[in-house]
Order: C-alpha cells, then structure tokens, then sequence
C-alpha cells in the first residue's frame, strides 16, 4: 500500500473514514493499512481494534484492549505513565471506568508525536457503544481511521471527518483471481495447455460474487 492512498493519515484531517457495504474489503484494507503504517514509523504509537458483532464488544472494552496494545509495544516509553494507574486498581481490586480509561489512553498517546488509531467494522457494535467510543476517540489527541459501514452518527460526532468510498469492481475481482493464479507455479502449470481457462475462472468468479 502506498502512502499516497490514505493521504489523510499524515495530515492535519481528524478523522478519515472508510465506508463500504458488507463484502467490499474493507477488512482487508484496514489490515493492510495497519501493516503499513506499522513498518513506516516504528517512532509512531498505533493502536487498532477489530469489532464483531458476536463478540458484544463495549466501547470500554475496545478502549482497554488499546491501551493495552501501546503498554506491550511501548513498555519502556509508557511504564512510568501506566505504572500510578495500574498500582491503583490493582491495590483496590477494580477494573478501570471508563473515564479512567480515557485518561490514561490520553496521557499514554500524549508521550509520542505521531498517534493513530484504526478501528475496523464500527457498525458491528451496538448503536450506544458506538456512540461512547466515537465521543471517546473524538476528544484524544490522535488521528483516526475508521472503516465501517455508512452510518448517520458520523458527521454529528466527528464534524471535520473526510470519507472515502470503498467498493469491490468488477475488474477489480477478475485482475485479483487473475493475479493468484498466475502467483501460483502448479496453477499455472495446470492452465498453461488452456490459454482461456484462466479467463473462464475469473469470470466464474466474478459472476459468483454478485460484485462483493
């Protein structure tokens, strides 16, 4: 993924979002997003969250497995930090609040310049955990990518949001079952005495998708 696809991320825009329907690779392209962004700036903090909607995740919960992620991949940075918060709870035997969560992520974000939070599959969590943890990220200090279904909540909670359309094409499915099988040694042996063979699979496959 080249930088010049999410220019957004490096800029001053708060927010960008990526909206799709279901099927339209957004997943994929927030996975490939986060590998990017991990290997581009190890200096930066980037913490990301996968929502499901079986799981039944809160808004607490996906704030606290944040803050987690930067104590495991930061700990000498963030020790010091994290250290006043942890003793505490761990002294009264309480899980954190959600506006200590807040706190600490805000104080923990706040020991690097460059902070990004991706957070995939918004729309797969609840209409009121939604909402807490959009008001949540909103008011930290760090640049946010979300890729999520189109919902309404959007502009009435992150005013200064950029949207980027995301949809699986066609084309788009025909040069990507194209471009495995040609990957693939043995698939290309087994196609080699067929020159239209691999045109027929990708249309097959194209047509089977319904443009998902």
């Amino acid at each position: 993924m080249r930088k010049s696809i999410f220019p957004c991320i490096w800029d001053v825009i708060l927010s960008l979002i990526g909206c799709g329907t279901a099927a339209a690779g957004k997943s994929i392209l927030a996975s490939t997003t986060i590998e990017h962004l991990s290997s581009s700036d190890p200096t930066a903090v980037l913490t990301c969250v996968y929502c499901r909607y079986d799981e039944e995740c809160t808004a607490l919960d996906l704030l606290c497995s944040m803050i987690r992620q930067i104590i495991e991949n930061h700990p000498n940075t963030v020790y010091a930090a994290a250290k006043p918060t942890y003793e505490d709870h761990r002294l009264k035997k309480s899980s954190l609040t959600m506006e200590t969560a807040i706190s600490l992520y805000a104080s923990l974000l706040a020991l690097f310049s460059t902070r990004i939070a991706v957070v995939d599959g918004l729309d797969e969590i609840s209409n009121t955990e939604k909402t807490v943890l959009l008001g949540a990220l909103k008011s930290l200090p760090l640049q946010l990518l979300i890729f999520s279904r189109p919902l309404p909540l959007f502009k009435g909670t992150l005013p200064s949001v950029e949207f980027l359309r995301i949809e699986a094409r066609n084309e788009d499915i025909e040069q990507l079952v194209i471009s495995k099988i040609q990957s693939d040694p043995e698939l290309c042996d087994m196609v080699s005495a067929n020159q239209g063979i691999v045109e027929e699979i990708a249309s097959k496959v194209q047509a089977s998708s319904n443009g998902m």
